[in-house]
C-alpha cells in the first residue's frame, strides 16, 4: 500500500480513533473499553506498521503502542510513549486473571505475611484464594518483585526496589477503574 494510501486510511475517523488511543501504550482490551468497540481488530493497524507491540514474546497482556511514523503523521510528541518501563513485565502482571496486579497494588515496603496479604488482596479480587496467593507470591519473587525472610518461624513479603517501579509504572499505565470495570 502506497503512503498516500495508508495515510488515507489513517484519516477516517474510527481508524484515528483507534490509533489516538494507542497514543499511550495499551491493550487491545483497553482500548476496546476505551472506545467501546466490540471487537477490535488490531490485524489492519499492525499490517500497516501503524502500532508495534512492545512486549511481543507474551501472549496475553500484550501492549502496542504507536510507530514513529504514525506519530509525526498524527503530529504526537515523543515523550507520550515511555519506551524505558519493563512491558514484558507489565503484560506478564496484567495477564493473569487480575490476581498479580491485585496483590501487587496492595504490597508495600512493610513486611506482611501471605495471609494479611491475601486479606488485602480479596478487596481488589474477591477470588485469591491462600493457594493462589502462594502461587503469586512465589512467582513475584522468582521475578525479582519482592523479598521475603522468615522471623521466628513467620515468612513475611514485601516489595523490593523493582517491584516498587513496576508498581508506580503500573499506576501511570493500568489505573484501577480500568482494569477493574465491568466488561
Amino acid at each position: 500500500m502506497k503512503k498516500r494510501d495508508v495515510i488515507n486510511w489513517i484519516e477516517k475517523r474510527r481508524n484515528k480513533q483507534i490509533l489516538l488511543a494507542f497514543s499511550i501504550p495499551k491493550t487491545p482490551r483497553n482500548v476496546e473499553r476505551k472506545l467501546l468497540i466490540k471487537k477490535l481488530n488490531l490485524k489492519p493497524f499492525l499490517d500497516k506498521g501503524l502500532v508495534r507491540p512492545l512486549n511481543p514474546a507474551v501472549r496475553k497482556g500484550r501492549f502496542y503502542a504507536l510507530s514513529d511514523e504514525v506519530r509525526k503523521w498524527l503530529k504526537l510528541l515523543r515523550s507520550e510513549t515511555k519506551n524505558d518501563k519493563d512491558w514484558e513485565m507489565i503484560g506478564w502482571i496484567i495477564a493473569s486473571p487480575r490476581q498479580r496486579l491485585s496483590v501487587l497494588r496492595i504490597m508495600d515496603s512493610e513486611k506482611r505475611t501471605s495471609e494479611e496479604i491475601r486479606a488485602k488482596a480479596t478487596q481488589l479480587n474477591a477470588n485469591i484464594s491462600r493457594t493462589s496467593i502462594k502461587g503469586i507470591l512465589k512467582e513475584l519473587f522468582e521475578r525479582n518483585l519482592i523479598d521475603t525472610e522468615v522471623l521466628e518461624g513467620i515468612r513475611f513479603y514485601w516489595l523490593n526496589q523493582r517491584g516498587m517501579k513496576i508498581k508506580q509504572e503500573l499506576a501511570v499505565i493500568a489505573p484501577l477503574s480500568a482494569l477493574f470495570s465491568p466488561a
